[in-house]
């Protein structure tokens, strides 16, 4: 899946690709919500939230995203330029 968003204040394109797994999983968690009425800056917040605390847990120390930080700004930039 190739998705191409130029951000509308820097002029950077923002693809899912460039995304880190756990901006990724925070965007998918933001969709989530949005469905449900929750708005788009509220959505990411909790997204990225759920995804922190997730990688956080002990068994998944060995595990490459262990204490990956979703980047809020770049899921909130990736979320908007799909707002449909």
């Amino acid at each position: 899946m190739y998705r191409y968003i130029r951000s509308d204040s820097e002029g950077e394109i923002i693809s899912w690709d460039s995304l880190s797994g756990s901006d990724q999983l925070a965007a998918e968690r933001a969709s989530e919500y949005m469905s449900e009425g929750m708005s788009i800056e509220d959505a990411v917040r909790k997204g990225c939230m759920d995804i922190s605390e997730g990688n956080s847990e002990p068994e998944y120390e060995n595990e490459d995203f262990y204490l990956e930080e979703p980047d809020y700004n770049k899921v909130l930039k990736y979320m908007k330029g799909n707002e449909r």
